[in-house]
């Protein structure tokens, strides 16, 4: 798979879950969680093209772990 093509699968899933999370956590914390995911997972990775989905399904994770955390009062 090109560097484009996967590229643009990044891309797909930080529009996603903006969306999913669009009320519930910043954008620009989506963006953050998606990127550290991806630096951390993408020198180690023999095969990119599931990089996407790997960084999607961690991400969303935590992001879920976020919006249910409560809030300390």
């Amino acid at each position: 798979m090109t560097s484009e093509k996967i590229a643009q699968q990044f891309d797909r899933v930080v529009e996603d879950l903006t969306a999913e999370f669009a009320g519930s956590v910043p954008a620009g914390e989506v963006h953050d969680v998606i990127a550290r995911y991806r630096a951390e997972l993408e020198p180690q990775a023999k095969i990119t093209e599931y990089l996407p989905v790997l960084v999607r399904r961690f991400a969303r994770e935590e992001l879920r772990l976020r919006v249910q955390r409560p809030v300390a009062v």
